[in-house]
């Protein structure tokens, strides 16, 4: 459980703008959501009572 949470923190770490980062496609960093890799990443949340319905992929 503690290499999956650290492993999905280092995908997101990565998607931070800047060198080094990368994305599938261009993450845009004025976005409230995210690209769809961080959507897909949440999706897996979505029984969860704080899952916000705009996260779905």
């Amino acid at each position: 459980m503690l290499a999956e949470c650290k492993a999905k923190r280092r995908i997101v770490e990565l998607h931070e703008p800047g060198p080094g980062a990368w994305c599938s496609e261009t993450c845009d960093s004025e976005s409230p959501i995210g690209c769809d890799t961080l959507l897909a990443l949440a999706s897996v949340y979505a029984d969860c009572p704080d899952f916000n319905p705009a996260w779905r992929t």
